[in-house]
């Protein structure tokens, strides 16, 4: 084998697990696209499947999501369109997914779905929010400028030159008053993140919103309420305990990194640990403590815990629409909400579950036609309406 096969080889063991750089995956796409290495690629994936248990071999999150990744650059084959990348490595890849589907993909067809003639498409969302100050004053965060928003009582509220909402309690700032609270808050189709004055980071989901004091400490206590999704990283305070308070559930930490859903569409409030620990109390007082990797789902005041890739719960975060095992009613849902989409289901709802994984940079028809390659999902657009059916 002489050195440029052996290179790529190495490149896509490295870029399938997760390890290449930056400038390693972008010359990895650009090999790929010249479809001179299938057959070394090919190889390489057989090598790995090889080296693993039998259950690692069957991980089709973690090929779907290097399967997304190729796809955003064109390079999977699809009808209609000009094949870059040879049958004989697609194939190879639909072997190792095996029962799993490629993507949205559950199943080949013998032709193409086309969505809607009505269709009107929708972009994708966008990094904005609104900040309602304590005094009522409402700041529409996409048209502010950077710099200086707002002193409020207990901190200094800029805007970074990278859209960032940043609470400074070291700054000069007005006294603390109380009953004063700020609110952020997105709508569909807008997501956005925060610091908070003790260096702790919130990202928050479309359709969300969070209140706190502008000095985030509130009887001894970091003080958060949150309606919909966010996802925390929580800086460690032993003295002040962060609390995470819900409609249903109150959250306790010292410092660590979770994800909340909390949206009242939902079957249930969802949390999700991916390291440090959290103890859980329901409204009726009921507690449960958590472990890194487990997520906990409140159905009225009961608990269930199940272990998780917590990747799965913050794949939002990284500007990506992913799902292992969701039935189409819960992927609708999220699309919903990022899209601002009203959807309706006729009469036959389609069954099953899905796994696959796609940027949400990506246009509503995009997804839409990605799905309906399964030949088990339609969709119609009339206006902001999205109609679903078998």
């Amino acid at each position: 084998m002489d050195d440029q096969s052996e290179y790529i080889k190495i490149l896509f063991s490295k870029y399938a697990s997760g390890k290449a750089s930056a400038e390693e995956v972008e010359e990895f796409l650009e090999l790929l696209s010249q479809g001179t290495f299938d057959q070394e690629i090919s190889s390489s994936m057989q090598d790995i499947i090889s080296k693993t248990t039998p259950d690692a071999s069957l991980d089709h999150r973690r090929w779907a999501r290097v399967l997304a990744d190729i796809k955003e650059q064109g390079l999977l084959p699809s009808r209609n369109t000009k094949l870059r990348w040879n049958l004989g490595i697609a194939a190879s890849i639909a072997i190792v997914i095996g029962s799993f589907i490629l993507l949205f993909y559950k199943k080949p067809l013998p032709q193409q779905s086309n969505l809607s003639s009505t269709i009107v498409d929708r972009s994708p969302g966008q990094n904005s929010a609104t900040l309602t100050l304590g005094n009522g004053k409402k700041i529409k965060l996409i048209a502010a400028a950077n710099g200086k928003l707002a002193v409020e009582p207990g901190a200094v509220i800029t805007k970074s030159a990278e859209g960032e909402i940043i609470y400074d309690s070291t700054a000069q700032a007005s006294t603390p008053a109380p009953n004063q609270y700020n609110t952020l808050s997105t709508a569909n189709g807008e997501t956005y993140h925060l610091k908070l004055p003790d260096g702790s980071e919130v990202w928050l989901n479309a359709a969300s919103s969070l209140s706190y004091k502008a000095s985030l400490i509130e009887d001894g206590k970091r003080m958060v309420r949150l309606t919909g999704e966010a996802y925390f990283q929580v800086a460690k305070d032993k003295k002040h305990p962060f609390i995470v308070a819900s409609e249903k559930q109150e959250i306790k930490v010292l410092g660590t990194h979770f994800n909340v859903n909390t949206y009242k569409d939902e079957p249930a409030v969802r949390t999700t640990l991916l390291e440090g620990s959290v103890q859980i109390t329901s409204v009726n007082g009921n507690t449960i403590k958590m472990k890194p990797g487990q997520e906990v789902s409140m159905v009225g005041a009961t608990f269930s815990t199940a272990n998780v890739d917590p990747e799965d719960a913050v794949a939002w975060t990284k500007d990506q629409l992913q799902f292992d095992n969701k039935t189409v009613p819960e992927i609708m849902r999220q699309i919903a909400r990022w899209y601002d989409v009203q959807v309706i289901f006729n009469s036959d709802i389609p069954e099953g579950t899905w796994t696959g994984a796609i940027s949400r940079q990506r246009r509503l028809s995009q997804v839409l036609r990605m799905m309906q390659k399964s030949n088990e999902v339609k969709f119609k657009f009339d206006g902001k309406k999205l109609y679903v059916s078998k």
